[in-house]
């Protein structure tokens, strides 16, 4: 049985990276099952279990709590350094450009931050516009139905 790495981009900016034999396995491995198409079949209104879906599908909404929106796609080139720390623990670090390149192309509005003396405000903002991209992407779903 042959395995991949995925990385699941999630939501709140942060990835996950996985071996699995394929996207849905993945996402399993990772604690995160799709609850997003499982809610959206529930809140057909010839299911049974419509009005519950409706009660979590407010609680999604309203409070944030719930559901999660993410990306998930198998890795080509991915090779990470481990670093022994004196404490113990490890800093991991990507070993080669070409797996950074392509461990950042979940994350696009970091590719606009410029090299220069306003980096690291610029690099805050595009951070934060990560943070936030997922559920913005999410929202306009819900939106157009």
């Amino acid at each position: 049985m042959i395995q991949d790495l995925f990385q699941i981009r999630l939501q709140n900016g942060n990835s996950v990276i996985v071996q699995a034999e394929d996207p849905e396995k993945a996402l399993i491995a990772a604690g995160i099952s799709d609850l997003t198409s499982q809610c959206r079949q529930l809140r057909n209104p010839d299911s049974p279990d419509a009005e519950d879906a409706e009660i979590l599908w407010e609680l999604v909404e309203q409070a944030g709590i719930g559901l999660q929106n993410y990306t998930v796609r198998r890795l080509r080139n991915f090779m990470l350094d481990c670093k022994l720390n004196d404490d113990g623990s490890f800093t991991l670090s990507h070993s080669e450009e070409a797996s950074l390149v392509e461990f950042r192309e979940d994350y696009p509005e970091l590719s606009y931050v410029p090299d220069g003396p306003p980096w690291a405000s610029m690099m805050r903002e595009a951070v934060t516009t990560e943070r936030n991209r997922l559920t913005a992407l999410f929202i306009g779903e819900q939106s157009d139905e």
